[in-house]
């Protein structure tokens, strides 16, 4: 088991930061939402800078903090804003839009934190939150990219069946993610698979990063 005091300044500043970074996804998809018509984050209090009421204990506290501490992938997740496709101006684009939210915002995030891993020199303390963070958050997208619920991926992927289809298809979502970990936990293709996607995600984000930072 792994002692406490081998954890770093690095691995704490890195988990609260990332912590942040779960709440700053829903922030932007009740503002999103918003944008496109939907009052209802504004009706349940979420369309707000306040990080608290975006907060889920187990997801965007405990689960991190786990998965520091015993050098496993990193998981997460906050409180899912409530939304309305039928409040939405267009609801199409606007559920289309609202949807990919979470995963544009995970891009920009990785982005930036290359970015700033390039600029700053060598030994730098901060580069190696820098790089921790955009690791956690490549981990983050490729998750979220996967088309089944509870993943945001699946509110693009289910325009593809027909709508009556959908209430049923999202209650799966209670077992989704439990059963992808699994197959990640137990299943060395599953593990392959989902290391590949990190990594094109990674390299496609460097590149832009390299360009950013000249």
């Amino acid at each position: 088991m792994p002692n406490i005091e081998d954890l770093t300044w690095t691995d704490v500043a890195a988990v609260v930061v990332m912590m942040l970074s779960l709440v700053w996804r829903e922030q932007a998809r009740a503002w999103v939402a918003h944008a496109w018509g939907d009052s209802t984050p504004k009706e349940k209090g979420r369309l707000t800078f306040n990080p608290l009421p975006h907060v889920s204990f187990l997801g965007t506290v405990v689960i991190p903090i786990a998965a520091v501490y015993f050098e496993f992938f990193f998981i997460g997740w906050a409180k899912p804003v409530p939304t309305d496709r039928e409040r939405y101006r267009w609801p199409f684009l606007g559920d289309l839009c609202v949807s990919l939210t979470a995963i544009v915002v995970g891009i920009v995030l990785v982005i930036g934190l290359q970015t700033f891993w390039h600029v700053l020199p060598a030994g730098h303390a901060a580069r190696a939150i820098a790089f921790k963070l955009a690791y956690m958050n490549v981990i983050l997208v490729v998750f979220h990219l996967i088309p089944i619920p509870p993943f945001d991926m699946f509110e693009v992927a289910k325009y593809g069946f027909p709508p009556k289809w959908w209430p049923r298809m999202r209650s799966f979502g209670a077992i989704g993610g439990w059963l992808v970990l699994a197959l990640l936990i137990f299943t060395e293709q599953a593990r392959r698979t989902f290391r590949d996607a990190a990594s094109y995600v990674w390299d496609l984000a460097d590149a832009v990063a390299k360009t950013l930072a000249g």
